[in-house]
């Protein structure tokens, strides 16, 4: 097996990454996950390398049949049910305070 070489990210990559994710990070902790996610990505490596023969499907002396069950349809709710416990409610809808900045 090759040697496998270290791939240290950049604290932009790290930075990214966290953005991507939706994270804030400090300085601090851009260091600290620039050190982590690099030793991760270098271990990942070294398992892609890993020759691994294709081998037959083992079988189990578990038989467990079918497992999912039937789509059937079930009576719902009507609307008034749904809505008759919302705080708020408008037009036969719930109202929820908005989530998604206007500007």
């Amino acid at each position: 097996m090759k040697k496998t070489q270290t791939r240290f990210l950049s604290r932009q990559e790290v930075s990214h990454v966290a953005t991507l994710a939706s994270l804030k990070l400090t300085a601090n902790q851009i260091d600290h996950f620039q050190k982590q996610l690099s030793e991760i990505l270098t271990f990942v490596s070294k398992i892609e390398k890993v020759n691994i023969p294709k081998s037959k499907r083992k079988k189990t002396k578990f038989s467990f049949g079918q497992i999912t069950r039937d789509d059937t349809t079930l009576p719902s709710l009507s609307q008034n049910e749904v809505l008759a416990n919302a705080p708020q409610k408008q037009n036969g809808f719930f109202k929820v305070k908005a989530i998604f900045d206007e500007t």
